[in-house]
């Protein structure tokens, strides 16, 4: 039996779904940490690499959220909420950390 045959065609259909999906449990884990990134005990790398985590994430899931159409409301919270983060902290839209070697190019 050839995998279509068992209904793959199912699974990748809705492929896009499950990556907002995952985007979106990933990315509730991380705002929860957000009482951490105006913590004054932290290093400045720490607070920045932190801060830039939560940006870049939520640009990740709006990006994915765009391309299925779903969870709007969640998504303009999100972008208010990045947009907030960067006015107060200007460096939480700098540029991430290059890639590790092995997903890079």
């Amino acid at each position: 039996m050839r995998l279509a045959d068992g209904g793959a065609h199912q699974v990748l259909a809705g492929y896009d779904q499950m990556l907002v999906d995952g985007a979106a449990i990933a990315l509730i884990g991380r705002i929860s940490r957000l009482p951490l990134i105006s913590r004054p005990d932290q290093s400045r790398h720490d607070s920045w690499r932190r801060r830039g985590q939560i940006v870049q994430q939520i640009r990740i899931f709006t990006g994915l959220a765009e391309r299925t159409d779903s969870m709007p409301a969640f998504s303009d919270w999100l972008r208010t909420l990045a947009a907030a983060m960067i006015n107060r902290w200007p460096d939480a839209a700098s540029p991430p950390a290059p890639l590790f070697p092995a997903f890079a190019g």
